[in-house]
């Protein structure tokens, strides 16, 4: 099947300068080579600034994109991406038909909220949110492209082991979750989908998708429509347990949890080379 970007971008006069924007705009020109269409959504809070917009187009244009890539722009508001996530993918999936990967530029304000605590830690989730979806596209083909009934596969799973109930949502760990039917989640909301089965399942199982209400629409979606040991997964099948990423050394314990003998030297060279460029 054809693989698909679907992107999106907070563009903000400073985007060059913020190091979050930089280091994900690295590891998606590492990546660029991956998609056959690649379509860019550009959310501005002034979308008449034509400099600006034209100034963030170069920057795409410049990577190493298969095929054909498209840029809209989009007024900024509140659901950020997850109102591409609804507008492009849930209500377009009966027209898609090809492996889609859903990704946007992570840590805009959190890399700078936790600078001085925490900066390793939220450098690690975006590159690795990259690394995990990207680095092994054998296997994510092999996984979601075959005849299985996978039909997404992402970066850093979230799984609550038990259903959460209403009493449990006090405690940040699983609070989360707690708003999800089925428990888990992609924690950064990094995923590849098969557009195509995921359709189907729709049609079989015809799940209900609660109304977006928030911005945290997008990351909650699939773990509404169905369970994750049944249809989805991710590298080495590995998935997390709730916990809070943005506490020292969490995003460390995942990687080392879900890398595998050369895979952990492979990630770190990797981030590595993303750093030292940005």
């Amino acid at each position: 099947m054809t693989k698909r970007l679907i992107y999106y971008f907070y563009l903000t006069k400073n985007f060059k300068e913020n190091r979050a924007n930089r280091i994900n705009l690295e590891c998606l020109r590492r990546a660029a080579n991956i998609f056959d269409y690649s379509d860019v959504y550009l959310s501005l809070d002034d979308t008449s600034d034509l400099e600006l917009i034209h100034e963030a187009e170069a920057e795409f244009l410049s990577m190493p994109f298969n095929g054909n890539i498209s840029f809209t722009v989009i007024k900024n508001g509140k659901f950020c991406e997850s109102e591409i996530i609804k507008r492009e993918i849930v209500d377009k999936i009966s027209t898609l038909d090809s492996l889609v990967f859903f990704a946007h530029a992570k840590g805009y304000k959190t890399i700078d909220t936790y600078k001085d605590t925490n900066l390793e830690g939220i450098q690690k989730w975006i590159v690795g949110c990259y690394f995990l979806s990207l680095a092994y596209m054998d296997e994510v083909e092999k996984l979601i492209d075959g005849e299985t009934s996978i039909c997404v596969y992402g970066s850093f799973p979230i799984c609550a082991q038990k259903k959460i109930t209403e009493d449990d949502l006090s405690e940040f760990t699983n609070i989360f979750p707690g708003y999800i039917k089925n428990n888990w989640y992609y924690s950064g909301t990094f995923f590849w989908i098969n557009t195509s089965k995921l359709y189907n399942f729709m049609q079989v199982f015809s799940p209900e998708m609660p109304k977006m209400v928030d911005r945290y629409y997008g990351e909650r979606f699939l773990g509404n429509l169905f369970k994750y040991d049944r249809n989805g997964t991710s590298h080495n099948s590995r998935y997390m347990f709730p916990c809070n990423f943005y506490n020292p050394g969490i995003v460390e314990s995942a990687l080392d949890f879900i890398l595998e003998g050369d895979e952990h030297a492979q990630f770190y060279e990797f981030y590595d080379e993303i750093i030292s460029n940005v």
